[in-house]
């Protein structure tokens, strides 16, 4: 059988409000854990810009982060630590990317139990998830409500069944908000091919 020794991020998209001072992101090993995994990682620009003083005048979004991971034997899991720099100007949503890179196995540290043949066994990867993108939510101005999507595709079944619709706030999470929504007739009629439905979405101060 193949033995793959994997580092990806936790997931693809991580959303953190202006003012958090820091954001989180996981990295996880899969497969083989008996080795030592290393993996570098960088961040890069999108339409937020980063820095290396969170002193800078030039008003920057975040701090630049570069580095390495070093996975011992048996840990499958690392945080990065991202600061996320606040201000009192309104901006769109921004984000930037992080990025791995580079993965090396090893046998330093391995248990002596563990045969050092193993690492020539590995196929190392970075794979499904080797970039993430972190958005930025600013935390000025009261943001707007929206669909998540603009479409549901909902499969016919011949049971009933609920769907869910998400949606989100963009471009500020000041204040509580409150928005009305209603469904309307197209081409599914209410009564036959749904049931009506309407109601009041309320987000807190901060909720996005």
């Amino acid at each position: 059988d193949r033995l793959t020794c994997s580092i990806e991020f936790g997931a693809a998209n991580y959303v953190v409000l202006e003012n958090a001072g820091v954001v989180r992101v996981k990295v996880l090993r899969r497969g083989v854990s008996e080795v030592v995994a290393i993996v570098k990682y960088r961040s890069r620009d999108g339409t937020a810009k980063a820095s290396t003083d969170d002193r800078d005048k030039s008003n920057p979004d975040y701090i630049k982060v570069e580095g390495v991971l070093n996975f011992g034997p048996g840990e499958t899991e690392k945080f990065i630590d991202i600061k996320i720099l606040d201000d009192n100007t309104y901006e769109e949503d921004e984000w930037f990317f992080l990025d791995l890179f580079s993965m090396i196995i090893s046998t330093q540290d391995m248990s002596k139990d563990v045969d050092a043949s193993l690492i020539d066994a590995v196929t190392r990867e970075v794979v499904t998830t080797a970039t993430t993108r972190v958005t930025i939510i600013d935390d000025d101005m009261a943001g707007v409500i929206a669909w998540a999507r603009e479409e549901e595709h909902v499969p016919t079944k011949v049971e009933d069944q609920v769907i869910n619709f998400e949606v989100s706030r963009r471009n500020g999470s000041k204040g509580k908000i409150t928005c009305q929504y209603t469904t309307e007739n197209a081409t599914a009629l209410a009564g036959t091919d749904y049931a009506a439905s309407s109601g009041t979405i309320e987000l807190d101060d901060g909720v996005c």
